[in-house]
């Protein structure tokens, strides 16, 4: 038996339930999840708000961090320590809000040594989708030396990790945000520069001197 957040066909709010784990296929896994962060999706879903969720019924939760108790793919065996960002969980696939989970093993990675659970989803699907922005910078040629980073919706999840992570590459970052009580946290999180969205209203000349290097909205 498995306990997990789950949303039936009424499209309601999420229920906690009991329910029976399923038969493990081939090429599957069985994790017992430790961990698993809440995403802005995940608290829409939980409240039955439309949009998210697209199979029902279905187990909230965007991502999880757990260990290997019953494995069917010859790369994982019972402890491995594993974690899943996104890939469909908690939106067309079962999520990670469940005290046991059956995955596909091609959705799971595996821990690194140094790193535990619980640091996996400290950073949850956020902080890795950050890394994923960086890694993607880095592949176009990117780097510090062509100007500063922007980064839009600075004071959300990926913003935050993106800030904090841009700056300790040695970006000059300019946070976006529309919040204005925000600008002493996101300064400490390594930005140079905290603005609003307006700052670009102030010209509209179709050419101007390009003065961003690069950006992560």
């Amino acid at each position: 038996m498995k306990k997990c957040w789950r949303v039936d066909e009424s499209k309601s709010l999420a229920t906690f339930v009991e329910e029976p784990l399923k038969p493990l296929k081939t090429d599957q896994i069985s994790v017992q999840v430790h961990y698993s962060s809440i995403n802005y999706k995940d608290a829409l879903a939980l409240l039955g708000k439309p949009g998210v969720i697209r199979s029902f019924p279905l187990t909230c939760g965007i991502d999880l961090a757990g260990v290997v108790v019953e494995s069917r793919h010859k790369d994982y065996k019972p402890g491995d320590n594993v974690f899943v960002n996104g890939l469909g969980l908690g939106e067309e696939k079962d999520g990670g809000l469940s005290t046991q989970q059956n995955i596909e093993a091609k959705q799971a990675l595996k821990i690194p040594t140094g790193l535990s659970l619980k640091n996996v989803m400290q950073a949850g699907t956020a902080g890795y989708t950050a890394a994923l922005c960086l890694m993607t910078l880095f592949d176009a040629g990117i780097t510090p030396s062509k100007g500063p980073l922007y980064i839009s919706g600075a004071s959300g999840g990926v913003g935050i990790f993106s800030i904090a992570l841009a700056a300790e590459y040695g970006f000059d970052v300019v946070a976006i945000s529309r919040k204005t009580d925000v600008s002493e946290f996101l300064e400490n999180l390594g930005a140079k520069k905290v603005i609003t969205s307006e700052a670009f209203e102030k010209n509209k000349r179709s050419l101007d001197k390009a003065y961003i290097g690069s950006a992560i909205d």
